[in-house]
């Protein structure tokens, strides 16, 4: 009795599956043609590739762009026959629609904290001036649903001056790289005059009454999304002047695929450069801020290793390496003394991997 009770539901099963699937079954379509093209080759280790839709990698091309247009008008008429496409959205932002808000966090004696209304399309930075403050009487500090009318302009980083003064923040359009940043007097709560473009890879390490930061050339028109990463170099901004103006301050030409990275110790001593070839691997350059004619020393030369900076200790520099270490240690680097033998190991390698220093 029991084997036939299972048979029948599962028929009674198999045949509403077999309803629904009929009823909805999958529309056939026609994908749009992608042309192939036997026109391009590269060579990669003395073999010679032929890369047939390579043709796509131009964007700007006028065939490219028909090719993206015709993309889009057949997804969005696929999507246009969904029929029950306005209840998901429905359902998907009754989920949606609930307040949320980050973890607070503190700089100097004021509390900051990111807040979601619900539907916002990206949250809100807020400040206020104790735990005492209630949440409700915060203010606002950026709102980035005000950059532009079809929240295409995103905030992509937020970086406090040392005295905590100056916000500086930068902005993203439509998710690229490419970002442009801006400095807001909390003081005065206006945004100053500062206006840095084609800033990449890169946030702001404040020093005084200005900030290191690394970018790229400005890229040839129509290439602003396609012309490759080189030639990085690192400047200094000083508030309330032009970025024409800025100051460089490092620069390697001759090898211009090495990207260059700017940091500073938190006490604003040592501006600390990195550079990389790749996604493993960096070399470490320092410069003493407190002396006007000091030259960078080098660290680490080769890229052999990851060499990080964790802060400045009287003096020296605390460095979380896996340099002879795969599961990484902490060492103590006199920068009068910056070769590796005379590194002194404070946390030695374990057994486990060290995650953070």
């Amino acid at each position: 009795m029991f084997f036939f009770r299972n048979t029948y539901f599962r028929l009674v099963f198999l045949a509403v599956v077999i309803y629904f699937l009929h009823r909805y079954a999958p529309t056939p379509v026609k994908y749009p043609r992608t042309e192939s093209s036997k026109y391009y080759t590269n060579v990669y280790h003395g073999a010679e590739i032929m890369d047939e839709y390579q043709w796509l990698e131009d964007e700007n091309s006028k065939k490219t762009k028909a090719w993206i247009q015709k993309q889009n008008s057949f997804t969005d008429s696929y999507f246009r026959r969904i029929p029950f496409r306005k209840k998901i959205e429905k359902r998907l932002k009754e989920l949606w629609d609930y307040p949320t808000q980050s973890l607070p966090f503190m700089k100097g004696d004021r509390i900051y904290f990111y807040k979601n209304t619900g539907l916002q399309n990206q949250s809100v930075l807020y400040v206020k001036d104790n735990v005492d403050t209630p949440d409700s009487l915060a203010s606002i500090v950026i709102d980035p649903n005000t950059f532009s009318k079809d929240g295409t302009i995103s905030l992509s980083g937020i970086y406090f001056s040392n005295d905590n003064r100056y916000l500086g923040y930068a902005t993203s359009n439509s998710g690229s790289d490419w970002k442009e940043f801006h400095i807001k007097d909390l003081k005065n709560n206006k945004v100053l005059n500062d206006n840095l473009k084609w800033i990449k890879f890169s946030g702001m390490s404040w020093v005084e009454d200005g900030f290191y930061y690394s970018t790229f050339p400005k890229p040839v028109d129509g290439k602003e999304y396609s012309q490759s990463n080189e030639g990085s170099q690192i400047f200094y901004h000083k508030l309330g002047t032009k970025q024409s103006e800025d100051r460089l301050i490092y620069s390697d030409l001759k090898n211009p695929k090495i990207s260059n990275y700017a940091s500073t110790t938190s006490d604003g001593r040592y501006l600390l450069i990195y550079r990389t070839k790749g996604t493993y691997g960096n070399s470490l350059l320092i410069k003493d801020l407190n002396k006007n004619d000091e030259k960078f020393i080098t660290i680490v030369s080769d890229f052999k290793s990851e060499v990080s900076v964790i802060d400045e200790v009287n003096g020296s520099l605390l460095v979380m390496t896996d340099r002879g270490a795969p599961n990484k240690k902490i060492v103590l680097i006199d920068p009068k003394f910056p070769t590796e033998k005379k590194w002194k190991t404070i946390v030695p390698e374990k057994r486990f991997p060290l995650d953070h220093g």
